[in-house]
């Protein structure tokens, strides 16, 4: 045999070093239970002149189901005489019944590394790994004159326990190929290795946008969207994430698009991928009705467009809506105010539609002056004559002639007025003009006196 040993040849008490950490997560830990002295086992690749004394240690461990690992370092317990160059650090799939090494999944050979006396950090280009069992192996690179590595070993069993193969059989073990340790080292008992998987759980982007016209929040489980405000979220490869949708007053959910979700239920989506999922709220319409009323006229008008009334008096907004309405007079009218709505005085009316609404604008027109235009009296015939008209708008008169000082009683009458067989007296003719904005309240009046006929 060469010189070189199968298991290390300590006689100090092994003790477990704290490994520095390659990366923020630790995705597997067996750093833990390390043997007692000389439990430790060679895995190290020898410059080529001593390539029969090659040996690879190998020890498994499971990916969970629903997890992708993305392992970027190991930390592995050893002792050697001097550093190392580098460390290989390979990853094998599992053989399924033989719980043994198969394909080789990926390969970092001369990895760089941080560490002293054996212990070391390796960090590598990160290798993605699926939910399954995996074997993790490390060989030190280090020529034979510099002395050997020793990994240590585990007294503690994970899983199907570490394995060893030594191609060219330079120990005369017989583990040419993959076997176990305690079946390669007389008198080795311990399962397994120590070491520590380094690297970041791979993470899916769950994105949540909302369309349409309304608007509401979305909320996830488990918790990180809460959109409102929070609408990404990044969860482990694999979650199952539930989405509501809560619409806001005046609004309605009307479904999901994308992220494999339809409906208007919740929304169960596999974080397999990154995803986007898309809430649609739909604003409730609200009817804002303007109603006119009043002697005058006049139109109404808004702001967001949809009331121009005149013609169009009723439109429908979105819950929510602050709607301007402006009322504009006809000539000879006036805007004397708004109701309902929540509108009151001579300005713009500003409403909110929060519900169904009605508005009325008012418009007046001022009632008509009365004119007197011509008398004729013939005071010894009794008799009497007017000619009278209305100034603005004016739809008729009433007249009434009264002794002087009476209050008159009037009827209604068509200019010219005639009064015949009138007794002497003197008398007071009235009339007043009736319009759209009411009565004429000054009437025009004229006195005059029927002379008793002389004998």
């Amino acid at each position: 045999m060469k010189r070189s040993a199968l298991v290390a040849a300590v006689t100090a008490l092994v003790t477990l070093g704290v490994a520095a950490q390659a990366s923020a997560v630790v995705l597997y830990d067996q750093y833990d239970n390390a043997a007692g002295p000389s439990a430790a086992l060679t895995s190290q690749d020898f410059e080529a002149a001593n390539d029969d004394l090659d040996g690879e240690v190998a020890d498994d461990f499971v990916v969970p189901v629903g997890e992708i690992w993305e392992v970027d370092g190991v930390d592995v317990d050893g002792t050697g005489a001097s550093p190392a160059a580098s460390y290989h650090v390979n990853f094998y799939a599992n053989v399924t019944g033989d719980n043994l090494p198969g394909a080789e999944v990926a390969s970092r050979p001369a990895s760089p590394f941080t560490g002293t006396d054996g212990d070391a950090v390796i960090t590598f280009d990160p290798v993605t790994l699926a939910a399954g069992k995996y074997w993790v192996s490390v060989q030190a690179r280090k020529d034979i004159s510099a002395g050997q590595w020793f990994w240590q070993m585990r007294s503690v069993q994970s899983n199907a326990g570490a394995v060893f193969q030594n191609p060219a059989d330079g120990y005369g073990t017989g583990c040419t190929t993959w076997t176990r340790n305690t079946e390669c080292a007389g008198g080795l008992t311990d399962p397994d290795m120590v070491f520590r998987l380094q690297g970041n759980l791979v993470s899916r982007s769950l994105t949540v946008d909302k369309s349409g016209s309304g608007s509401g929040t979305v909320t996830s489980n488990p918790a990180g969207i809460n959109c409102g405000s929070d609408c990404n979220e990044t969860y482990v490869d694999g979650t199952s994430v539930i989405l509501a949708a809560n619409p806001a007053v005046g609004s309605t959910f009307t479904g999901w698009s994308g992220g494999g979700c339809t409906g208007t239920g919740s929304c169960t989506t596999t974080m397999d991928a990154d995803k986007t999922v898309t809430a649609g709220f739909t604003a409730i319409p609200r009817s804002l009705t303007v109603e006119k009323s009043g002697s005058g006229s006049g139109g109404v008008t808004s702001a967001p467009a949809g009331i121009d009334c005149g013609a169009d008096c009723t439109e429908a907004y979105d819950h929510g809506t602050s709607v301007t309405l402006t009322a504009t007079p006809a000539d000879g009218s006036t805007f004397t105010g708004w109701s309902g709505g929540g509108c009151t005085g001579t300005g713009t009316c500003v409403s909110i539609l929060d519900a169904d609404r009605m508005v009325t604008a008012t418009f007046t027109t001022p009632p008509p002056d009365t004119e007197i235009t011509k008398a004729k009296i013939k005071k010894k015939a009794g008799k009497a004559k007017f000619k009278f008209a209305a100034a603005g708008s004016g739809t008729g008169f009433e007249c009434a002639l009264a002794k002087q000082g009476k209050t008159p009683e009037y009827e209604d009458c068509s200019s010219p007025q005639k009064y015949k067989k009138l007794k002497p007296r003197k008398y007071t003719f009235s009339v007043r003009a009736l319009g759209p904005g009411g009565t004429d309240e000054t009437p025009a009046a004229q006195d005059f006196k029927i002379k008793k006929p002389k004998s």
